[in-house]
């Protein structure tokens, strides 16, 4: 693949499946050496008594400033499979959950979206779009707002009542666009192939501002103290981060880089975090000025048959950030300072993106295997082997489970075993 616009969704799930059946990865060996971490089975549990799941992940990176960071625990000494939903998905497709339901879109001869009982995993209703050549595949997150779902397919936007899945309003765009971030009943989102950011209003639809940021545009938008942060990339392949004002769109600034950025920028205590392939920069979010620049171990070339692999977004917690770089390591560094506190190996591309809770950071790499690391030493509680890679944000901590999307195995609810 050559350097350039960002790939479609389709191709990604084309170039993923070939390279899923070519690639002698970091399972094959591990199976072959007869090494296991903690590996839960893959049987369903019984369900019929399972409680009610309290607690919410409404977007998904978590929250509007994108920190992926939760109070709520997930499974750390060891994890089980609790259910499992084997549809087709696309795994830069996080669940949402709120109220005991889990939100998510997938493709299975039709696209379609679905509420799952959080719990059990059953089926509470299904909404079907249609075929590939209608709505696309589900490719970024849905959001959930007030009785609403806002779930992104291709270039559409859908609508849907969260107590019986009808299509409230539907919007169809130029080109492909990403998961919403909602505030104050506006949800931000850019289009990917032009580049534009769009501010509209949850309950209608009708579009409220729209601003050019760069040649395209990915990841979702984050949120914080009206202001919305972006990532673009320009017409000469340089990354860029944007902050506008939420209420007109007008930029205040604009910070750039040599480098493509991972999507999707993270905003904690005045700070922009976002990666690149090589690791992170910290921006004032005041003024657009640079903080400090991580890079991890060097490499020669970030693309090297992994689809152009931009890094994966930063999540933020208590003083921390932690990210994956090309480099095959997550990185867990001082937010103020750039300073690394820990490191892991993951053997593999860092595709899926950090989340965070008070006693764990769960992370997934392209070999599909998720992995439990502690958060203050980054020593490794388990891993667990999907089958299925892990690509984009793909998961959500809630009232002890983890909710994780892979890319063609379906969605994974692990719980302590």
């Amino acid at each position: 693949m050559t350097a350039g616009r960002k790939p479609t969704t389709k191709q990604t799930l084309c170039y993923v499946a070939i390279m899923s059946a070519l690639q002698l990865n970091r399972r094959a060996v591990l199976a072959s050496a007869g090494a296991v971490f903690g590996l839960g089975s893959l049987t369903q549990l019984s369900t019929s008594t399972s409680p009610p799941v309290e607690g919410s992940w409404p977007l998904g990176r978590g929250n509007p400033e994108n920190t992926a960071y939760t109070t709520d625990s997930g499974p750390t000494d060891s994890v089980s499979v609790s259910w499992r939903y084997d549809k087709h998905l696309s795994s830069v497709k996080a669940p949402v959950i709120t109220d005991g339901t889990v939100y998510l879109g997938f493709h299975d001869e039709v696209s379609a979206f679905v509420a799952l009982d959080a719990a059990t995993g059953a089926e509470q209703w299904r909404t079907k779009l249609g075929d590939g050549s209608a709505v696309d595949f589900p490719d970024a997150a849905a959001a959930v707002v007030d009785d609403l779902v806002l779930a992104p397919f291709g270039n559409h936007l859908f609508a849907f009542d969260r107590e019986n899945g009808e299509i409230q309003w539907e919007r169809q765009f130029e080109d492909e666009i990403d998961a919403s971030t909602v505030v104050d009943g506006v949800a931000y989102f850019v289009i990917r192939g032009s580049g534009v950011l769009i501010a509209l209003d949850s309950k209608t639809g009708e579009t409220r501002w729209e601003q050019s940021i760069g040649a395209w545009a990915d990841g979702a938008v984050a949120v914080s103290e009206n202001r919305a942060y972006a990532v673009a990339t320009t017409e000469d392949e340089t990354g860029a981060v944007v902050a506008l004002d939420t209420t007109t769109g007008e930029k205040h600034w604009q910070y750039t880089s040599s480098h493509r950025f991972a999507g999707t920028p993270a905003v904690a205590e005045g700070t922009v975090y976002v990666s690149d392939a090589r690791g992170i920069h910290a921006i004032s979010s005041e003024d657009g000025s640079r903080r400090w620049r991580f890079e991890g171990r060097p490499i020669e070339d970030h693309e090297w048959g992994n689809f152009s692999y931009d890094g994966s977004a930063p999540a933020v917690a208590n003083g921390t950030v932690y990210t994956g770089a090309a480099d095959e390591r997550v990185y867990a560094l001082d937010a103020d300072s750039g300073e690394k506190r820990w490191e892991f190996w993951t053997w593999n591309n860092v595709t899926g993106e950090p989340i965070v809770t008070e006693d764990a950071v769960y992370v997934g790499s392209d070999d599909s295997l998720i992995y439990a690391l502690d958060v203050k030493t980054g020593k490794r509680h388990w891993e667990f082997d999907t089958t299925g890679r892990i690509r984009g944000t793909g998961g959500a901590v809630v009232d002890g489970r983890l909710y994780i999307s892979t890319f063609s195995d379906g969605l994974y609810v692990l719980e302590e075993a």
